[in-house]
């Protein structure tokens, strides 16, 4: 069993593989804690496993590339003046 920070984390995702053997595996990711159980509980092979999620917390909340929830904007719209030129951009 393994102990993951979570408390600052959403749309979290796991991915485990054997790494060196055939049995198969299986996880859950519950709270903080992930568990990795393998089909034959006599198995010792190497288990490859990562998990990862996106950022929650307040600061990412507040930021101008997030949005009300804290989820990254990746194409933000951008803001045209009259003759079409990007307002933010700092080219001259």
């Amino acid at each position: 069993m393994l102990f993951l920070k979570s408390a600052v984390t959403c749309n979290r995702r796991r991915t485990c593989t054997n790494e060196t053997g055939f049995t198969a595996i299986r996880s859950e990711l519950v709270g903080n804690e992930l568990t990795v159980v393998a089909q034959d509980s006599a198995c010792r092979d190497t288990i490859y496993w990562q998990v990862i999620g996106e950022r929650c917390d307040e600061h990412m909340k507040k930021t101008k590339w997030t949005d009300a929830n804290g989820r990254v904007i990746v194409e933000p719209l951008k803001k045209l003046d009259a003759d079409g030129k990007d307002i933010d951009s700092d080219d001259d």
